[in-house]
């Protein structure tokens, strides 16, 4: 299931926004100028698929619709009454899905506060002792550095306060809600992309409590790269010992596929050209042998028997790495066409590797840190790799301002790039931006926000 319409009406109490996506392109821009609610609506959206009703009670707004390109709509109207706003934990949430014009189902969430629960916020920190109240409704996760909600605590299965089951009903989601916004993983990648916090506090040493994402990323980069390399050398052991019985199974095999000198080589080809492409793309350790395969294509029996076994198991082995590679090809590729006198490549201990590349230099590449590229070079390789291996497949991507630091020219690129990306990952993207750069040319995929009476 993908978004299809989003539309909020007296954001601010002010602005009436619809945003249709665009399906085909898979990006949508999302342009006006600033304070027109660019980013509260990224927000919204990123607010009700994680569950965090309680920020999305935080906006002032009347009805926020999502429309899905099954047909179903999905409606959440605030209801602000005197009580609720003289209690400051919120006003209800009255949320309906129909199918065209048919309701399916309907729930109304109440704001939730320990006292409404029969049980005091003194209560909470008593059996649940890594816990510290920020709040009213709101606590601080010592295990994690995380802020919680009284609502979300509700939801946790090891709550260990018994509540009334029908006080409950009025606060927690229903099956049907949940699944529904389950069923698209969104991810909201915002403005402030440089730094990472360590999600652990154990894990939180003084002098890194801040770190660049760079520098995360790479380090990322390299476990998943050992991760598959894992993988291959697993695999690789299996097929080894069973390559003798497959040899003897294929000797056997009366009927088994002939294979012509020409199709074979072919074959043999493109598996050293993949090999050549991993090794490129620092996955696979260069071979120094160089052996060739090919020299031996006169020997028949090793046409019929040995070589196409041995095909068979080394297309399996480096087939691990497809996913992978082509995300490693299309960053570095990427990369390098933007950034002036620096290069990047990958390696499998380290990560991202930079060096620069200087006119007069081209014999004597020094070594450059990720930590030390500019803000518009950190801004651009953050934001690729967050798209490229952060994120599910059919996944709904929100970008606030990617503009961030970058030159105009390669403002200019960026949709072509993350097209690129799109087309790889089936991920949908809505961007949220003020820079006519970024448009450049693509009107068609753009949604201007209008003022308050402004005709549309």
């Amino acid at each position: 299931m993908r978004l299809k319409r989003v539309s909020v009406k007296r954001l601010f109490g002010l602005f009436d926004h619809t945003v249709p996506m665009d399906l085909s392109e898979r990006v949508t821009i999302v342009h006006s100028p600033n304070g027109f609610g660019k980013t509260t609506l990224l927000q919204m959206i990123q607010s009700f698929f994680a569950g965090d009703y309680f920020a999305l009670r935080k906006i002032v707004f009347r009805d926020f619709e999502l429309e899905f390109d099954s047909g179903k709509t999905l409606s959440i109207v605030r209801v602000d009454t005197e009580q609720q706003v003289k209690n400051q934990f919120g006003p209800a949430l009255d949320i309906s899905l129909r199918h065209g014009a048919k309701q399916e189902s309907r729930t109304t969430l109440s704001a939730p506060s320990p006292e409404a629960m029969g049980i005091s916020p003194m209560m909470v920190e008593r059996f649940i002792p890594f816990l510290t109240r920020l709040g009213p409704t709101a606590w601080r996760d010592q295990r994690t550095g995380s802020i919680v909600t009284f609502e979300q605590l509700l939801r946790s299965k090891d709550f260990p306060l018994p509540i009334p089951p029908e006080k409950l009903s009025s606060v927690l989601e229903p099956d049907w809600l949940r699944d529904l916004r389950l069923s698209i993983p969104v991810r909201f990648i915002e403005s402030q992309r440089l730094l990472r916090v360590p999600k652990s506090i154990e894990a939180r040493k003084e002098d890194e409590a801040v770190r660049p994402a760079v520098s995360v990323y790479s380090r990322e980069l390299a476990t998943l790269i050992k991760e598959k390399l894992a993988e291959y050398a697993t695999l690789s052991q299996l097929l080894d010992r069973a390559f003798p019985r497959k040899l003897v199974e294929r000797a056997h095999n009366k009927q088994a596929k002939k294979n012509s000198v020409e199709a074979l080589t072919k074959r043999l080809q493109l598996l050293e050209d993949r090999r050549t492409s991993l090794t490129e793309a620092g996955l696979l350790d260069r071979d120094d042998e160089n052996f060739d395969l090919a020299s031996y294509l006169g020997d028949q029996t090793l046409i019929e028997s040995v070589l196409p076994v041995y095909a068979d198991d080394a297309e399996q082995k480096l087939n691990v790495f497809t996913d992978i590679a082509g995300k490693i090809e299309l960053l570095t590729g990427i990369v390098n066409a933007h950034f002036q006198y620096k290069v990047m490549s990958i390696d499998k201990e380290k990560g991202f590797q930079f060096s620069t590349k200087y006119p007069g230099e081209e014999h004597r590449p020094r070594p450059l840190s990720p930590s030390h590229l500019s803000s518009g070079e950190q801004h651009m390789l953050v934001l690729l790799y967050e798209l490229l291996f952060t994120v599910k497949p059919n996944s709904l991507i929100l970008i606030d301002e990617p503009e961030i630091s970058l030159h105009v020219a390669w403002q200019l690129e960026f949709l072509n790039d993350i097209q690129r990306i799109t087309g790889l990952s089936g991920i949908d993207i809505l961007i949220a931006t003020h820079a006519p750069g970024i448009i450049n040319d693509r009107l068609d995929v753009t949604v201007n926000l209008k003022a308050p009476g402004e005709r549309r």
